[in-house]
């Protein structure tokens, strides 16, 4: 017919609702720890760790995830209701923070993320065994995202820096 559908479009509330996720952006990542207590690590940055003055976050409220117009062969992806700044943070990464084994036993990997591999021998040094971020039941619009090796539209970068302990850091190193 020469027509093409309109993508169906969906904000973070609706998105959330029909993917069968809470939606947790403004409550940060969190962890389980034996007897089921879930440990939160709550979004925003303390001194050294803010983010830098030029980077601009786009507000969440702008981000849409959509399901393509070509009648789906490409999938949900993320879109945003304005221009985005080439500096920008689009969407933190936030999920249920896994370690090693509970990632190899989860039935579904399809959403979990795993740290490169400098994070990890960093997070082990620091004796931080969860290496891996799920958004599958508690997440937020980056599950959207499309990872292309060809043309990514977007990069995963890690703030702040995770390094190994140190002197030069007082013996620590944080969570990202």
């Amino acid at each position: 017919s020469g027509c093409s559908s309109k993508p169906l479009v969906l904000t973070p509330t609706q998105a959330a609702a029909k993917h069968n996720y809470v939606d947790i952006n403004d409550r940060g990542n969190f962890w389980m720890r034996p007897g089921g207590v879930v440990d939160w690590c709550k979004p925003g940055y303390a001194p050294p760790e803010l983010l830098p003055t030029e980077w601009k976050q786009v507000p969440y409220p702008k981000l849409e995830a959509f399901y393509g117009a070509d009648g789906g062969s490409r999938g949900w992806g993320l879109r945003c209701k304005g221009a985005i700044r080439a500096d920008s943070v689009v969407v933190e990464v936030v999920g249920r923070c896994f370690s090693e084994e509970e990632h190899a036993a989860l039935e579904d990997k399809t959403y979990a993320v795993g740290f490169p591999d400098a994070i990890v021998d960093a997070k082990r040094a620091a004796g931080d065994p969860l290496h891996f971020i799920d958004p599958t039941t508690h997440g937020g619009m980056w599950r959207f995202v499309n990872d292309s090796q060809e043309a990514p539209n977007l990069c995963l970068c890690y703030h702040p820096k995770f390094e190994k302990p140190s002197p030069s850091n007082g013996g620590r190193a944080g969570r990202p």
